[in-house]
């Protein structure tokens, strides 16, 4: 239906770029957090409309525990870029996709950290969140689920959350869950201003130069004294600059310091590790 196709489209699908683009390109500016699909009180209703907005989970076998994720396939208006492009800069940043360190998160955090009692928890750049399922499953007071786009929050993670909780709710209590989308920055400076968490989990959040030090400004900013914040990723993202190996020789502010935890080798891809950044 085009009348005058491009016969050398670009990688971008963005038809206008701004050559100067703004830091965020959130057209909202100020997220609003979307807590009304699985409020705290955990009512089995609230699990069947956040199911609702997704197709049938699947159950997906991740290191000692199988985990429900939910099929997101034509769920969101995000669709068509998700089925052609990872990652889209200011349009979509790769939430549909279940990703390998995320996994990889998950297993650490089965096997390895002794973590404080009912922690808080922020996992940034969620996507799928099964790192936060996790937590919550593993007795998180609270969990804030973070992503750029809101029909990722709204089409996979708060379905995901509700499919893998829903069994149990009627037997135990679960901690709060939040879903907030937009801008880290604007998010830090707005709905999480003054607010810190026990724990701060990423995957797959350290791929450029840019994202990794947006992570990096979340963690020294929101991570409280005594916390512990998980970053996993590929070693090396190239032609991009980010990776575990940048941000372990990237400086940190007084009272943080970083530990490389673990090394994942498939043979098939990229050398995949987690690393731990503390605060004293």
């Amino acid at each position: 239906p085009n009348p005058n196709p491009d016969p050398n489209p670009s990688p971008n699908p963005n038809p206008n770029p701004d050559p100067n683009p703004s830091p965020n390109p959130n057209p909202n500016p100020d997220p609003k957090p979307n807590t009304d699909l699985l409020p705290a009180s955990w009512q089995p209703q609230d699990y069947d409309r956040a199911l609702g907005l997704a197709g049938d989970a699947v159950a997906v076998t991740v290191g000692e525990a199988s985990y429900a994720k939910v099929n997101a396939d034509g769920r969101t208006r995000i669709e068509g870029v998700a089925e052609n492009y990872d990652v889209v800069t200011g349009v979509y940043e790769g939430g549909l996709r279940l990703w390998e360190a995320s996994l990889d998160l998950v297993i650490y955090l089965q096997q390895a950290p002794t973590l404080r009692p009912e922690p808080t928890v922020l996992e940034l750049g969620c996507g799928h969140g099964l790192p936060g399922i996790h937590m919550l499953l593993s007795g998180a007071d609270d969990v804030v689920f973070s992503d750029y786009n809101r029909e990722v929050l709204e089409g996979v993670t708060a379905p995901n959350v509700a499919a893998n909780l829903r069994a149990q709710a009627q037997q135990r209590r679960f901690g709060a869950a939040t879903f907030l989308a937009g801008d880290w920055g604007h998010a830090s400076s707005g709905l999480l201003a003054g607010r810190g968490f026990d724990v701060i989990l990423a995957a797959e959040t350290i791929y450029t130069v840019e994202t990794l030090e947006a992570s990096l400004r979340m963690i020294t900013t929101h991570l409280n004294p005594g916390g512990v914040a998980y970053v996993a990723g590929k070693r090396y993202y190239f032609g991009t600059g980010g990776g575990t190996g940048q941000l372990i020789r990237t400086p940190l502010p007084p009272g943080f310091r970083v530990e490389h935890v673990k090394e994942v080798k498939d043979g098939k891809s990229n050398i995949r590790d987690i690393v731990a950044v503390w605060r004293d």
